[in-house]
């Protein structure tokens, strides 16, 4: 497979896309049913690390017993060795339960998946988007981009969310405060939002002025989910102005 939105051949080359493919169907196979997501992460994904050092792997195990089961993963990676790819796995529970936070952010901030046969996963599309500044939902395994006006709604509701926790978790406040104009952008913030995600910067950061903390984001602790995991919804934005900018 080497679908349009696939990144791995333009990070690993052609043939250590495929050869990751490979190892990942060996996963499934010693884990039938169990892998929910496989990501590429680490030194050489963030293009600090050398030429020939290992590519590290997590595998989100459904269940997954790092002392019970860890070698099963080892014995297949030893066979890629012998390949002249050097693949690292790394085994952690898919409820991501007892993994430590710095370790989480890490493959989060800097993780590429690895899809399989059937298209991405939803634990992977979620890594996958942080990559793309135009929004997706995930269809059969297939990302699929927004019409323009969910694009823009997406935007929107990521600053009706910050709004509401700037102002005590009260939606309606926080709503009208979205909804007036201010001098610092010269028209309402929403008006501003939905043009596109250096508007929602420009919004968000004039309300992390008056509010700091307000463009936190908890996926798990959050009621409604907008953003990327790992990220606050500023250092988002952000990230997507960036991308959409580098486009232009």
């Amino acid at each position: 497979m080497n679908a349009r939105w696939d990144r791995l051949p333009s990070l690993v080359g052609e043939a250590g896309a495929e050869t990751l493919r490979q190892f990942r169907a060996t996963v499934e196979g010693a884990f039938p049913g169990r892998l929910q997501a496989m990501v590429i992460f680490g030194p050489r994904v963030r293009g600090d690390g050398g030429p020939g050092g290992d590519w590290d792997v997590a595998l989100f195990i459904e269940g997954f017993d790092l002392d019970r089961e860890g070698r099963r993963l080892r014995l297949p990676a030893a066979q890629f060795h012998a390949k002249e790819f050097s693949v690292s796995p790394l085994g952690l529970p898919a409820d991501r339960a007892q993994i430590s936070a710095e370790l989480l952010a890490s493959i989060d901030r800097d993780g590429i998946p690895v899809p399989g046969s059937k298209g991405l996963t939803v634990e992977e599309f979620r890594h996958w988007e942080r990559g793309e500044p135009d929004l997706h939902e995930l269809i059969n395994g297939q990302p699929v981009r927004l019409p323009d006006a969910r694009q823009a709604t997406c935007r929107g509701m990521r600053a009706r969310l910050a709004a509401m926790v700037a102002h005590g978790g009260d939606m309606d406040a926080g709503h009208h405060w979205l909804e007036r104009p201010h001098d610092e952008l010269g028209d309402t913030p929403l008006h501003v939002v939905l043009k596109d995600w250096s508007g929602l910067v420009r919004v968000l950061r004039l309300l992390e002025a008056g509010w700091p903390g307000c463009t936190g984001y908890d996926q798990d602790k959050a009621p409604f989910l907008v953003g990327c995991r790992g990220d606050s919804l500023l250092r988002e934005a952000e990230r997507f102005a960036a991308l959409e900018a580098s486009r232009q």
